[in-house]
Formats: structure tokens, C-alpha cells, sequence
């Protein structure tokens, strides 16, 4: 038979209910922004695969300026969907110098918006991003000086949706 005060003991435990917000450790909060970007990027990728695709013209091959003498190398292309013409510019990303067309996705609800069909084209500034979000967040983290390591965060349904709470050795002190 189950027990409605054993489950919600058990469960308050875990997550201290109070006013509609809960309760949670760093540990879990660190688990909740991964799990939030993961999904952000799960649902950004989900709109790109029911994506159209179509061979773009290839215009010209441009540099731009980089940093210490270096140069960014970029295609810009030109496709036309149902009777418009469209431009687009992206990083070269081994396309080479020889090719007349390469493959483009653009969204069917914004055709204006598109990428290259290839790995850096799909996956490049999700990698990017990840790397760098993983990083940031990471090391916010694990140096104790940012967020002590018994820090708690309340979660809640209005804005601001996290915030951290004070611990009662942070209010003595003050």
C-alpha cells in the first residue's frame, strides 16, 4: 500500500517545497542549467531537421580581417525558392575553390534563413557553443570563492526563476 507521509518525507528530503518555489542544491542546479542548454539545443536542431534543402550558386569567395595577419574565408551564395531570390554568406568551411553549387538547408518558415548542409554547417556553432557553456559554467561551479560549496538555489515559476539563497552563516555575518 502506498503512504502518502512516507512518500512526501521522502520527497521533501530531496526538495524543500515552500511559497511555490523549491529548494535545490548546487549540485542539482548544475544539472539544471546543462539539462536547460541541452534541451535549447535539442529544440534549435529539431526546427533544422524538417528543413528544406536546395543547391545555392556559388557567387564569390571573399576574406575578412582576422586576428595577427590571419584571414576568415567566406562563400557567399545565391538560391531562389518559388520565384525569389535569395543571398546568403557563410564561413568557407572546405568548400572548395573549384565548386560552382554547394548544399544549403533553409527553413521552410523563413527561407532567408539558411546554413550549409555539411558538419560545420549543422553542428559548428552547437559544438561551439557547448564547449564554451560547459566551460563557463563549469568553472562558476567548482571555485568555491564564486558559489560556496553548501550553497542552496531556490527555483521558481515567476521571473526570476533562479536565484541563490542566503545561508544562515552569510546572515550572522552581516
Amino acid at each position: 500500500m502506498w503512504n502518502e507521509t512516507l512518500s512526501y518525507a521522502r520527497l521533501r528530503q530531496y526538495f524543500h517545497v515552500v511559497f511555490h518555489s523549491m529548494i535545490i542544491s548546487k549540485f542539482q542546479t548544475y544539472g539544471l542549467l546543462m539539462g536547460v542548454f541541452v534541451f535549447a539545443c535539442i529544440l534549435y536542431q529539431s526546427v533544422w531537421l524538417v528543413s528544406g534543402k536546395t543547391d545555392a550558386q556559388v557567387v564569390t569567395f571573399d576574406r575578412g580581417a582576422g586576428r595577427q595577419y590571419k584571414t576568415i574565408e567566406t562563400v557567399k551564395v545565391q538560391y531562389s525558392l518559388e520565384g525569389k531570390q535569395y543571398a546568403a554568406t557563410y564561413l568557407r568551411s572546405g568548400t572548395s575553390h573549384l565548386q560552382k553549387t554547394v548544399a544549403i538547408k533553409y527553413l521552410l518558415f523563413a527561407p532567408s534563413w539558411s546554413r550549409l548542409d555539411n558538419v560545420i554547417g549543422n553542428w559548428g556553432l552547437i559544438l561551439v557553443l557547448a564547449v564554451l557553456y560547459f566551460f563557463v559554467i563549469t568553472i562558476i561551479f567548482l571555485t568555491k570563492e564564486i558559489i560556496p560549496m553548501n550553497a542552496t538555489f531556490a527555483l521558481k515559476s515567476t521571473p526570476p526563476f533562479l536565484w541563490r539563497c542566503e545561508s544562515s552563516t552569510e546572515q550572522q555575518k552581516s
